[in-house]
């Protein structure tokens, strides 16, 4: 049985490969700094990404973009400026006596 799917050349295991590796370091990088900062990263990507798009020319901003920009750089100022507290330890909640 000639199946179209057992004709695969090298050019077509390049986009297979490299999407794993990236899986792989999305994976570690969920592991190791967290999901919240794993979010914050991709955003800050794609913010990336579409201004150079734009600036090169080779695409245009939507209307969205520029509505949720400004939302972003507030959530990321506000996530930044803001630090975690840990919550108080109560006695009540205390089980190890």
């Amino acid at each position: 049985d000639d199946s179209a799917a057992w004709h695969i050349d090298l050019p077509s295991l390049i986009p297979i490969v490299t999407n794993a590796c990236g899986g792989l370091l999305v994976s570690q990088v969920t592991y190791h700094a967290g999901p919240v900062k794993k979010g914050f990263a991709i955003v800050f990507g794609i913010l990336v990404t579409s201004t150079a798009q734009s600036l090169m020319g080779t695409s245009e901003l939507p209307g969205g973009f520029w509505i949720s920009l400004p939302l972003v750089v507030a959530a990321l100022i506000l996530y930044s400026s803001t630090p975690l507290k840990k919550p108080a330890k109560s006695i009540a909640n205390d089980k190890t006596k």
